[in-house]
């Protein structure tokens, strides 16, 4: 026989003082497979009894699921708020100084225009009715504050531009300074294209500074080579004068000219200065003799 150690079920009765049974429990000490199942509960009372059947399972513990592969979502958001709040302040600030951050590196890294058989950086072309400032403002500007020689020919009444090339090849810019004057106060849109392209056949590296508005048209002709006035505005780069925005007209005009370093060149300056007080002074005989 088994000992009372060895028995699976174990039996635990509760008596009342008259010793009748008050009540039976089943005691499993240590859980087996064997002890999984059903059970019949038995309640006998004089004249009832009652059966209760009982399953006993073996509790299955379910693990959580683990994506392998989780997606990070609250990371993702933070990461594309700090990109979108990045880009925006890029934006903002090549706004507010990307052009004068462009000149500031072309100034600084690009290759200098130097013994390339030019004898000065612009040939500044003006109607004599600009010449206020043509000389007295860009010319004066350039070469004083940045340090550029600069030389001045005013444009023939009758738009012959062609006469301007022989001293154009001596320059490495040609800056054209336009207006409804250039071109005899036709400035419309087919005499504006004409006149602009023949500017711009004076050199490769031309660069114009509109003191007007340039004309529109919803019609606009092509020229011979399929070029409309806004497409040809488009590819020289018109720079518009605007004195309420003089920091911006000066940084798009020196993007446009040969780099120039910090160092300075007195003699040439002087030169250059002289040279155009001689021309501002004659102009401005000129046109006191007209009015007289």
């Amino acid at each position: 026989m088994k000992s009372e150690k060895d028995k699976i079920h174990k039996l635990r009765r509760l008596y009342r003082e008259d010793g009748q049974t008050f009540g039976t429990y089943l005691m499993i000490p240590e859980v087996r497979m064997e002890d999984f199942g059903d059970y019949i509960c038995i309640i006998s009372n004089p004249g009832n009894t009652i059966e209760r059947q009982v399953s006993v399972r073996e509790k299955t513990e379910y693990e959580e699921y683990v994506n392998p592969n989780p997606v990070p979502v609250g990371r993702m958001i933070l990461i594309m708020s700090a990109i979108l709040f990045v880009a925006l302040a890029i934006i903002i600030l090549y706004l507010q100084y990307g052009l004068k951050f462009q000149v500031h590196i072309k100034d600084s890294f690009t290759r200098l225009e130097e013994n390339d058989g030019k004898s000065c950086d612009v040939l500044i072309v003006y109607s004599p009715k600009d010449s206020e400032v043509a000389l007295g403002v860009l010319m004066e500007t350039l070469e004083k504050h940045y340090n550029y020689k600069c030389t001045a020919r005013e444009l023939p009444p009758n738009t012959r531009y062609s006469e301007l090339k022989d001293e154009a090849q001596k320059c490495r810019r040609v800056l054209a300074v336009f207006s409804p004057a250039a071109v005899n106060e036709n400035w419309d849109t087919n005499n504006v294209q004409q006149a602009l392209k023949q500017l711009q056949s004076l050199g490769t590296k031309f660069v114009c500074v509109a003191l007007s508005n340039l004309p529109k048209s919803e019609n606009e002709v092509k020229n011979s080579q399929g070029e409309t006035l806004a497409s040809l505005t488009r590819s020289i780069g018109v720079i518009l004068w605007e004195r309420k925005q003089d920091d911006k007209f000066w940084y798009s005009l020196r993007l446009r000219l040969p780099a120039k370093r910090k160092t300075e060149c007195e003699e040439t300056k002087q030169l250059t200065q002289g040279e155009n007080n001689l021309r501002l002074n004659s102009s401005s005989q000129e046109s006191l003799d007209n009015l007289v």
